[in-house]
């Protein structure tokens, strides 16, 4: 079972992150910091655990939709 976590990965997990991205040659990322309240952060954490994917997955998702829904006005 995923366990959640709220610790911010280290610089040695962003640069092994950064390498592969390099390697799959995927598009460079940026960091977004947003405040959320917190029974929303917790409510995300759970249904990122339970369909096995991370709160960043979930909230790329969410921007990319957004960006289709509104690209066009």
């Amino acid at each position: 079972m995923n366990t959640l976590s709220t610790r911010r990965p280290s610089r040695a997990e962003e640069a092994r992150e950064r390498a592969l991205r390099e390697v799959r040659d995927e598009e460079p990322t940026a960091r977004l910091n947003v405040q959320v309240p917190k029974n929303l952060l917790r409510d995300i954490k759970v249904i990122a655990a339970r369909t096995d994917r991370t709160v960043s997955d979930i909230v790329r998702e969410f921007l990319e939709e957004y960006r289709r829904k509104h690209a066009g006005e």
